[in-house]
């Protein structure tokens, strides 16, 4: 991930991303139309909400259980099938933990949205949390969280779940 740029917030190239629009939204100053005294309190309280992060699709390009997939079958193309076997046997939390454990991904070398990484640090130094909300396995979820700097994680815990539920348990383990 690059860090060029990062001091002026514009869109890029790339098209704005919900994590990267987020950025833009903040620099135009969407508090512009409240009195200033009202706009201290504003962004005064966003310093103190967590910034919850999707990995799928949002801070990465792709899908982890994609890379994953892609990974085990260049690793081991002659056993292609078992991916299949798992998600049949256990489910799709099964098939991910599965392809976890088979696989290694290099996590700096993941297709990451253009500016996210700018946008985290600028957060984080504002004294906001940043919480890595993904239904995929907690190996790939820490090792991503570790690399970005992410203060919390928050992974499936043997479950996909829906982005909405993403987010509320964000909000309630960052209260803990």
């Amino acid at each position: 991930m690059a860090t060029e740029g990062c001091e002026t917030g514009g869109r890029g190239s790339g098209g704005a991303t919900a994590l990267h629009s987020f950025a833009v939204v903040r620099n135009l100053g969407r508090f512009g139309d409240l009195p200033a005294y009202l706009t201290l309190q504003a962004e005064t309280c966003m310093q103190y909400k967590p910034l919850a992060v999707d990995l799928d699709g949002t801070l990465i390009q792709s899908d982890m259980l994609i890379e994953s997939g892609f990974a085990y079958v260049k690793k081991q193309p002659h056993r292609f099938y078992r991916p299949l076997m798992w998600l049949v046997r256990g489910g799709k939390a099964h098939l991910k933990a599965k392809l976890a454990e088979s696989t290694n991904i290099d996590v700096t070398s993941l297709p990451y949205q253009r500016g996210s990484d700018c946008v985290l640090k600028r957060e984080r130094a504002s004294g906001r949390s940043i919480v890595l909300a993904t239904a995929s396995d907690s190996r790939y979820a820490e090792a991503i969280s570790g690399h970005l700097g992410c203060s919390t994680r928050l992974s499936h815990r043997g479950k996909t779940i829906s982005p909405p539920t993403k987010a509320r348990r964000a909000r309630c383990e960052n209260m803990e």
